[in-house]
Protein backbone atom coordinates (compact mmCIF):
# COMPACT_ATOMS: atom_id res chain seq x y z
CA UNK A 1 0.00 0.00 0.00
CA UNK A 2 1.46 2.98 -0.98
CA UNK A 3 0.10 6.58 -0.98
CA UNK A 4 1.03 9.94 -1.99
CA UNK A 5 3.78 11.39 0.16
CA UNK A 6 1.75 14.47 1.22
CA UNK A 7 -1.09 12.10 2.17
CA UNK A 8 1.11 9.66 4.29
CA UNK A 9 2.96 12.90 6.43
CA UNK A 10 -0.71 14.14 7.04
CA UNK A 11 -1.46 10.53 7.91
CA UNK A 12 1.60 10.17 10.73
CA UNK A 13 0.87 13.29 11.63
CA UNK A 14 -3.02 12.53 12.72
CA UNK A 15 -1.64 9.33 13.84
CA UNK A 16 0.59 10.99 15.78
CA UNK A 17 -1.91 13.48 17.28
CA UNK A 18 -4.45 10.20 17.74
CA UNK A 19 -2.17 8.47 19.79
CA UNK A 20 0.13 10.87 21.46
CA UNK A 21 2.99 9.66 20.54
CA UNK A 22 6.10 11.09 18.35
CA UNK A 23 5.62 12.20 15.02
CA UNK A 24 9.22 9.84 14.06
CA UNK A 25 7.39 7.39 15.99
CA UNK A 26 4.04 8.38 14.09
CA UNK A 27 5.69 7.65 10.67
CA UNK A 28 7.35 4.39 11.30
CA UNK A 29 4.18 2.84 12.76
CA UNK A 30 2.64 4.16 9.55
CA UNK A 31 5.21 2.49 7.33
CA UNK A 32 4.15 -0.79 9.14
CA UNK A 33 0.75 -0.36 8.85
CA UNK A 34 1.43 0.33 4.78
CA UNK A 35 3.42 -3.00 4.83
CA UNK A 36 6.70 -1.54 4.86
CA UNK A 37 9.47 -1.82 7.68
CA UNK A 38 10.56 1.65 8.24
CA UNK A 39 9.85 5.55 7.18
CA UNK A 40 12.68 5.23 5.01
CA UNK A 41 11.45 2.28 3.09
CA UNK A 42 8.42 4.07 2.62
CA UNK A 43 9.88 7.30 0.99
CA UNK A 44 12.34 5.02 -1.07
CA UNK A 45 9.48 3.55 -2.25
CA UNK A 46 7.98 7.19 -3.20
CA UNK A 47 10.99 8.03 -5.04
CA UNK A 48 11.68 5.12 -7.21
CA UNK A 49 8.13 3.90 -7.97
CA UNK A 50 6.45 5.51 -10.99
CA UNK A 51 2.71 5.00 -9.80
CA UNK A 52 0.99 5.62 -6.32
CA UNK A 53 -1.59 3.10 -5.64
CA UNK A 54 -4.81 4.60 -6.85
CA UNK A 55 -7.06 6.95 -3.73
CA UNK A 56 -10.57 4.78 -2.71
CA UNK A 57 -12.33 7.35 -4.76
CA UNK A 58 -10.63 5.91 -7.53
CA UNK A 59 -11.67 2.34 -6.51
CA UNK A 60 -14.82 0.33 -6.27
CA UNK A 61 -16.30 0.25 -2.90
CA UNK A 62 -15.13 -3.27 -2.26
CA UNK A 63 -11.52 -2.39 -3.16
CA UNK A 64 -11.48 0.02 -1.35
CA UNK A 65 -12.76 -1.17 1.87
CA UNK A 66 -10.71 -4.48 1.78
CA UNK A 67 -7.68 -1.90 1.32
CA UNK A 68 -8.72 0.14 4.54
CA UNK A 69 -9.63 -3.46 6.55
CA UNK A 70 -6.05 -4.56 5.79
CA UNK A 71 -5.04 -1.16 7.05
CA UNK A 72 -6.93 -1.44 10.41
CA UNK A 73 -5.96 -4.99 10.75
CA UNK A 74 -2.27 -3.88 10.46
CA UNK A 75 -2.69 -0.84 13.41
CA UNK A 76 -4.31 -3.84 15.18
CA UNK A 77 -1.34 -5.25 15.27
CA UNK A 78 0.38 -2.95 16.26
CA UNK A 79 -1.13 -1.17 19.04
CA UNK A 80 -3.24 -4.27 20.35
CA UNK A 81 -6.51 -2.11 19.68
CA UNK A 82 -9.76 -4.04 19.44
CA UNK A 83 -11.71 -4.34 16.09
CA UNK A 84 -14.14 -1.59 16.38
CA UNK A 85 -10.96 1.10 17.60
CA UNK A 86 -8.71 -0.19 15.01
CA UNK A 87 -11.33 0.58 11.92
CA UNK A 88 -12.24 3.81 13.28
CA UNK A 89 -8.65 4.74 13.53
CA UNK A 90 -8.06 3.32 9.81
CA UNK A 91 -11.16 5.49 8.90
CA UNK A 92 -9.74 8.56 10.78
CA UNK A 93 -5.77 8.54 9.35
CA UNK A 94 -6.98 6.48 5.84
CA UNK A 95 -4.16 8.30 3.41
CA UNK A 96 -5.89 7.10 0.33
CA UNK A 97 -9.06 9.13 1.60
CA UNK A 98 -9.86 12.23 -0.54
CA UNK A 99 -10.70 14.14 2.44
CA UNK A 100 -7.44 15.41 4.96
CA UNK A 101 -6.56 12.17 7.35
CA UNK A 102 -8.53 13.52 10.38
CA UNK A 103 -7.19 12.56 14.15
CA UNK A 104 -9.57 9.52 16.19
CA UNK A 105 -7.78 9.94 19.94
CA UNK A 106 -7.45 6.78 22.23
CA UNK A 107 -5.45 6.57 25.20
CA UNK A 108 -3.29 3.67 24.36
CA UNK A 109 -2.97 3.03 28.24
CA UNK A 110 -5.88 3.35 29.42
CA UNK A 111 -7.16 1.56 27.09
CA UNK A 112 -5.01 -1.61 27.48
CA UNK A 113 -5.83 -1.10 31.04
CA UNK A 114 -9.58 -1.27 30.89
CA UNK A 115 -10.01 2.09 30.32
CA UNK A 116 -10.49 3.79 26.41
CA UNK A 117 -12.26 6.25 24.38
CA UNK A 118 -12.89 9.42 25.40
CA UNK A 119 -16.20 10.52 23.10
CA UNK A 120 -15.42 14.24 23.67
CA UNK A 121 -11.61 13.95 22.59
CA UNK A 122 -12.79 11.70 20.09
CA UNK A 123 -15.03 13.96 18.47
CA UNK A 124 -12.94 17.21 18.90
CA UNK A 125 -10.62 15.90 16.48
CA UNK A 126 -12.89 16.21 13.52
CA UNK A 127 -13.11 19.17 11.48
CA UNK A 128 -17.08 19.84 10.45
CA UNK A 129 -15.76 21.36 8.16
CA UNK A 130 -13.51 19.47 6.48
CA UNK A 131 -16.51 16.76 6.00
CA UNK A 132 -18.10 15.68 9.65
CA UNK A 133 -21.52 14.26 7.86
CA UNK A 134 -18.82 12.19 5.15
CA UNK A 135 -16.64 10.45 8.68
CA UNK A 136 -19.42 9.96 10.40
CA UNK A 137 -21.43 8.24 7.38
CA UNK A 138 -18.37 6.17 6.54
CA UNK A 139 -18.16 4.67 10.24
CA UNK A 140 -21.99 4.05 9.78
CA UNK A 141 -20.78 1.72 6.84
CA UNK A 142 -19.85 -0.94 9.00
CA UNK A 143 -22.66 -1.79 10.22
CA UNK A 144 -25.42 -2.78 7.13
CA UNK A 145 -28.05 -2.40 9.57
CA UNK A 146 -27.57 1.37 9.60
CA UNK A 147 -27.79 1.84 5.13
CA UNK A 148 -31.37 3.69 5.97
CA UNK A 149 -28.29 6.85 7.96
CA UNK A 150 -27.23 7.85 4.02
CA UNK A 151 -29.91 10.26 3.30
CA UNK A 152 -29.48 12.18 6.58
CA UNK A 153 -28.21 15.46 5.99
CA UNK A 154 -27.87 16.96 9.49
CA UNK A 155 -25.04 16.17 12.20
CA UNK A 156 -28.13 16.06 14.94
CA UNK A 157 -30.58 14.05 12.68
CA UNK A 158 -27.62 11.78 12.00
CA UNK A 159 -26.80 11.17 15.59
CA UNK A 160 -30.63 10.94 17.01
CA UNK A 161 -31.28 8.14 14.20
CA UNK A 162 -27.77 6.63 14.76
CA UNK A 163 -28.73 6.08 18.59
CA UNK A 164 -31.79 4.16 18.11
CA UNK A 165 -31.05 2.24 14.92
CA UNK A 166 -29.08 -0.40 16.61
CA UNK A 167 -30.26 -3.80 15.96
CA UNK A 168 -31.54 -5.10 19.77
CA UNK A 169 -31.94 -9.17 21.24
CA UNK A 170 -34.35 -9.19 23.84
CA UNK A 171 -33.52 -12.01 25.48
CA UNK A 172 -29.84 -11.03 26.71
CA UNK A 173 -31.84 -8.14 28.68
CA UNK A 174 -34.24 -10.74 29.98
CA UNK A 175 -31.51 -13.17 30.64
CA UNK A 176 -29.44 -10.34 32.40
CA UNK A 177 -32.15 -9.56 34.67
CA UNK A 178 -33.42 -12.57 35.63
CA UNK A 179 -29.29 -13.96 36.13
CA UNK A 180 -28.63 -11.25 38.03
CA UNK A 181 -31.20 -9.24 39.77
CA UNK A 182 -34.19 -10.26 42.24
CA UNK A 183 -36.78 -8.65 39.50
CA UNK A 184 -39.92 -10.77 39.22
CA UNK A 185 -39.83 -11.13 35.33
CA UNK A 186 -43.10 -12.27 33.58
CA UNK A 187 -42.61 -14.19 31.05
CA UNK A 188 -46.11 -14.94 29.76
CA UNK A 189 -45.70 -11.71 28.16
CA UNK A 190 -41.98 -11.73 26.32
CA UNK A 191 -41.53 -10.73 22.38
CA UNK A 192 -38.54 -12.63 21.12
CA UNK A 193 -38.36 -9.87 18.00
CA UNK A 194 -37.83 -6.46 18.81
CA UNK A 195 -39.60 -3.46 17.73
CA UNK A 196 -38.33 0.05 18.25
CA UNK A 197 -40.80 1.85 20.82
CA UNK A 198 -42.91 -1.54 21.54
CA UNK A 199 -43.02 -3.75 24.60
CA UNK A 200 -40.14 -6.39 24.72
CA UNK A 201 -41.32 -8.24 28.18
CA UNK A 202 -42.68 -7.24 31.45
CA UNK A 203 -42.07 -7.23 35.30
CA UNK A 204 -44.48 -8.37 37.95
CA UNK A 205 -45.36 -5.95 40.57
CA UNK A 206 -47.85 -6.14 42.90
CA UNK A 207 -50.57 -8.51 41.46
CA UNK A 208 -50.33 -6.61 38.50
CA UNK A 209 -47.48 -5.87 36.10
CA UNK A 210 -45.69 -3.31 33.54
CA UNK A 211 -43.89 -3.40 30.28
CA UNK A 212 -40.52 -3.15 29.50
CA UNK A 213 -38.59 -0.98 26.15
CA UNK A 214 -35.66 -1.50 25.36
CA UNK A 215 -33.67 1.37 22.97
CA UNK A 216 -30.34 1.33 21.59
CA UNK A 217 -29.02 4.49 23.65
CA UNK A 218 -27.84 5.65 26.44
CA UNK A 219 -28.49 8.73 28.56
CA UNK A 220 -26.38 9.81 31.49
CA UNK A 221 -27.50 11.60 35.22
CA UNK A 222 -27.77 15.18 35.01
CA UNK A 223 -27.86 15.65 31.56
CA UNK A 224 -30.98 17.64 30.72
CA UNK A 225 -30.15 18.15 27.39
CA UNK A 226 -30.93 14.80 25.74
CA UNK A 227 -34.08 15.93 23.36
CA UNK A 228 -34.15 12.50 21.47
CA UNK A 229 -34.54 10.03 25.39
CA UNK A 230 -37.14 13.32 26.45
CA UNK A 231 -39.11 12.33 22.89
CA UNK A 232 -38.80 8.94 23.61
CA UNK A 233 -40.03 9.08 27.79
CA UNK A 234 -43.13 11.57 26.10
CA UNK A 235 -44.22 8.88 23.72
CA UNK A 236 -44.20 6.00 26.36
CA UNK A 237 -46.46 8.13 29.22
CA UNK A 238 -48.84 9.02 27.07
CA UNK A 239 -49.37 5.42 26.52
CA UNK A 240 -51.05 5.68 30.36
CA UNK A 241 -49.39 3.18 32.47
CA UNK A 242 -45.78 2.62 34.53
CA UNK A 243 -43.20 1.62 32.47
CA UNK A 244 -39.63 0.41 32.44
CA UNK A 245 -37.01 1.97 29.75
CA UNK A 246 -33.93 0.31 29.13
CA UNK A 247 -30.89 1.67 27.95
CA UNK A 248 -28.30 -0.31 25.34
CA UNK A 249 -25.76 -0.11 27.69
CA UNK A 250 -25.58 0.49 31.21
CA UNK A 251 -23.90 4.10 32.34
CA UNK A 252 -21.74 4.07 35.60
CA UNK A 253 -19.88 6.07 37.89
CA UNK A 254 -17.73 5.42 40.65
CA UNK A 255 -18.27 7.64 43.92
CA UNK A 256 -17.16 7.58 47.20
CA UNK A 257 -15.64 4.00 46.41
CA UNK A 258 -19.44 2.74 45.20
CA UNK A 259 -20.01 2.18 41.76
CA UNK A 260 -23.27 3.45 40.54
CA UNK A 261 -24.97 1.79 37.69
CA UNK A 262 -27.79 3.12 35.56
CA UNK A 263 -29.78 1.00 33.54
CA UNK A 264 -32.62 2.88 32.28
CA UNK A 265 -35.78 5.41 33.54
CA UNK A 266 -38.77 4.12 35.38
CA UNK A 267 -42.10 5.60 34.57
CA UNK A 268 -44.76 5.21 37.95
CA UNK A 269 -47.47 6.87 36.03
CA UNK A 270 -46.77 10.21 36.56
CA UNK A 271 -42.81 10.98 36.86
CA UNK A 272 -39.61 9.37 35.33
CA UNK A 273 -36.61 8.72 37.63
CA UNK A 274 -33.71 6.50 37.06
CA UNK A 275 -33.65 2.95 37.84
CA UNK A 276 -30.41 1.17 38.74
CA UNK A 277 -28.63 -2.40 38.93
CA UNK A 278 -29.28 -3.88 42.17
CA UNK A 279 -31.83 -6.17 43.72
CA UNK A 280 -34.72 -3.56 44.19
CA UNK A 281 -37.31 -3.58 41.90
CA UNK A 282 -37.63 -0.13 39.86
CA UNK A 283 -41.07 1.12 41.53
CA UNK A 284 -39.25 0.98 44.70
CA UNK A 285 -36.20 2.57 43.66
CA UNK A 286 -38.13 5.10 42.53
CA UNK A 287 -39.98 5.96 45.84
CA UNK A 288 -36.53 6.52 47.56
CA UNK A 289 -34.50 7.64 44.62
CA UNK A 290 -37.50 10.23 43.40
CA UNK A 291 -38.05 12.60 40.17
CA UNK A 292 -35.67 15.26 41.49
CA UNK A 293 -32.39 13.39 41.89
CA UNK A 294 -31.53 14.18 38.17
CA UNK A 295 -27.85 13.65 38.82
CA UNK A 296 -27.85 11.37 41.12
CA UNK A 297 -25.51 12.99 43.17
CA UNK A 298 -28.66 15.78 45.09
CA UNK A 299 -28.19 13.53 47.30
CA UNK A 300 -25.63 10.40 46.66
CA UNK A 301 -27.29 7.39 46.96
CA UNK A 302 -26.81 4.86 49.82
CA UNK A 303 -24.78 1.97 49.21
CA UNK A 304 -27.07 -0.60 48.93
CA UNK A 305 -27.78 1.13 45.44
CA UNK A 306 -24.22 0.09 44.21
CA UNK A 307 -21.55 -2.15 44.33
CA UNK A 308 -18.36 -1.04 46.89
CA UNK A 309 -15.59 -1.44 44.78
CA UNK A 310 -13.12 -2.79 47.04
CA UNK A 311 -15.81 -5.69 47.84
CA UNK A 312 -16.22 -6.79 43.85
CA UNK A 313 -16.36 -10.59 43.32
CA UNK A 314 -14.87 -12.82 40.54
CA UNK A 315 -13.15 -10.04 39.32
CA UNK A 316 -15.83 -8.37 37.66
CA UNK A 317 -17.96 -5.27 38.24
CA UNK A 318 -21.51 -6.79 38.34
CA UNK A 319 -22.60 -4.06 35.40
CA UNK A 320 -19.78 -5.81 32.75
CA UNK A 321 -21.46 -9.35 33.43
CA UNK A 322 -24.85 -7.29 32.87
CA UNK A 323 -23.78 -6.19 30.10
CA UNK A 324 -22.11 -9.40 28.27
CA UNK A 325 -25.09 -11.17 29.24
CA UNK A 326 -27.29 -8.32 26.91
CA UNK A 327 -24.78 -9.17 24.08
CA UNK A 328 -25.13 -12.88 24.96
CA UNK A 329 -20.99 -13.32 24.85
CA UNK A 330 -21.57 -16.71 26.56
CA UNK A 331 -20.24 -19.57 25.28
CA UNK A 332 -22.34 -21.95 23.05
CA UNK A 333 -21.18 -25.19 24.91
CA UNK A 334 -20.16 -24.20 28.09
CA UNK A 335 -22.65 -21.69 28.93
CA UNK A 336 -19.94 -19.43 30.97
CA UNK A 337 -19.80 -16.19 29.68
CA UNK A 338 -16.41 -15.56 27.06
CA UNK A 339 -15.49 -12.13 28.49
CA UNK A 340 -12.59 -10.22 26.72
CA UNK A 341 -9.20 -9.78 28.70
CA UNK A 342 -9.68 -5.36 28.20
CA UNK A 343 -12.84 -3.86 27.73
CA UNK A 344 -12.35 -0.23 26.31
CA UNK A 345 -15.22 2.22 27.71
CA UNK A 346 -16.46 5.50 26.90
CA UNK A 347 -16.66 8.25 28.99
CA UNK A 348 -19.92 10.85 28.58
CA UNK A 349 -21.55 14.04 30.56
CA UNK A 350 -20.53 14.14 34.14
CA UNK A 351 -18.11 11.32 34.32
CA UNK A 352 -20.45 8.62 33.64
CA UNK A 353 -18.95 5.84 31.78
CA UNK A 354 -19.94 3.01 29.27
CA UNK A 355 -18.39 -0.20 28.46
CA UNK A 356 -17.92 -0.85 24.75
CA UNK A 357 -18.74 -4.78 24.37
Amino acid sequence: MLPPLKKAKLAAVALASSLKISKADARNFLSQALNYETWDGLIWSVNNKKNFDKLDAELSADIADNRLREFASNLNNLFDLNDSASLSLARAINPFSSSKPKTFRIDLKSFHEGGGINIGDMLGGVDAEEGMMDFLKKMAKDNPELSGLKDIDSIDEFTKRMRISHPMDPSGYYNALENLTDWSLDDTLYESEYTYLEESFHIESEGSSYPVYIFSLACCPGDTGDDLFEEIKDRIAAKGSRALTLFKAPVWKVINGVRYSVLGSFFNGSVWSWTLLNDMPPEKQAELIGAENIDLETPVLGEEFGEKVDQIKGGYPTVVLFQAVTVNMQDEKTGKLDLPDKIASVTSTGGWVTYMM
